[in-house]
């Protein structure tokens, strides 16, 4: 899957999709986390898709049961010149410390960036 591919957001990591539903309602369940241990779980769940302009989707992310991230996501899309301006807002909340919400950053902006490199 090519979300899996630019979704990754260094080499040492690893992101696999184990059921994809992307529609309003449809849920994605993945894992990830380093390669040797993608120990997080997660459910994505869509609620307005409008091509081309923007995707609502929530997040629940677990490890060994216990659930360590909630966030909202709104992803944005305006053309700009030939191609188009993705804007990425993040509402995270961390039920296991500072470094659940770093994490989400760097792996959040590693796939915007990877995105942008595929799209090239």
């Amino acid at each position: 899957m090519k979300r899996a591919d630019w979704g990754t957001p260094t080499e040492t990591a690893v992101l696999v999709y184990d059921a994809v539903d992307f529609r309003v309602g449809g849920r994605d369940l993945f894992r990830c986390g380093s390669k040797d241990n993608p120990q997080y779980r997660g459910i994505t769940t869509y609620y307005d898709i409008v091509p081309d302009q923007r995707i609502i989707s929530s997040e629940v992310v677990e490890v060994q049961g216990r659930t360590v991230l909630i966030s909202m996501l709104t992803l944005t899309l305006e053309p700009e010149g030939s191609g188009s301006k993705i804007k990425l807002t993040a509402q995270i909340i961390s039920l296991d410390g500072d470094n659940m919400i770093e994490g989400a950053k760097f792996g959040n902006n590693g796939a915007l960036d990877n995105l942008v490199a595929a799209m090239r």
